[in-house]
């Protein structure tokens, strides 16, 4: 892929985008939040230790995400 993932810095951030902070979360929505969540983590973690890690993440050819 030509360009890096992107995630918010904030779940709460995306649902209140969507205006969707009162309704409660739904399956599909959960997985994709707390991924978001988790790699924010280590990112912060990365970042305060001074590491200079990089964050990757797999895909197929046809685009689909190795999980």
């Amino acid at each position: 892929m030509s360009h890096p993932k992107f995630y918010w810095f904030d779940t709460g951030v995306i649902r209140a985008l969507q205006g969707r902070l009162d309704t409660p979360l739904v399956n599909d929505e959960r997985g994709k939040l707390f991924e978001t969540f988790v790699i924010n983590q280590m990112r912060a973690l990365n970042s305060y230790r001074n590491k200079r890690g990089q964050f990757f993440y797999w895909r197929t050819r046809s685009g689909v995400e190795v999980a």
